[in-house]
């Protein structure tokens, strides 16, 4: 079955374009409809929107049947905007990164995995 997939990334200086990029290429591969945007407004209906690195609140969640997020953090700790920066300030080497559902209240969604990012100490911010 074919998916339409969105990958929204409003930040576009973010450390995270390329990788957005190799996400889009990796769902593209199997076969799904998948598309790369920088604007809110581009956001249309479709199955799954994925949220990367986002310096805004997206709130028309009605338009997608999944809105998933990928936080640098180990949430329900470390809630809020740019957990990835206050964790490596803190001198953290090892981050964790949780994939949930978006909500209407802020990293609050049903959370359906976590992995660990490793740090090698060369990070700047």
């Amino acid at each position: 079955m074919e998916l339409k997939i969105t990958i929204l990334v409003d930040n576009k200086n973010s450390w995270m374009i390329d990788y957005s990029q190799d996400l889009l290429n990796a769902i593209s591969s199997k076969g799904h409809l998948c598309n790369l945007i920088h604007e809110q407004s581009e956001v249309k209906k479709g199955d799954v929107l994925i949220l990367l690195s986002c310096n805004n609140i997206f709130k028309s969640l009605s338009l997608n049947v999944f809105n998933l997020v990928v936080h640098e953090s180990d949430l329900p700790e470390g809630r809020g905007m740019s957990p990835l920066t206050w964790q490596i300030l803190e001198g953290k080497s090892v981050i964790p990164v949780t994939l949930l559902e978006a909500t209407k209240e802020l990293d609050a969604g049903k959370v359906y995995g976590k992995i660990n990012l490793k740090l090698n100490g060369s990070e700047l911010i």
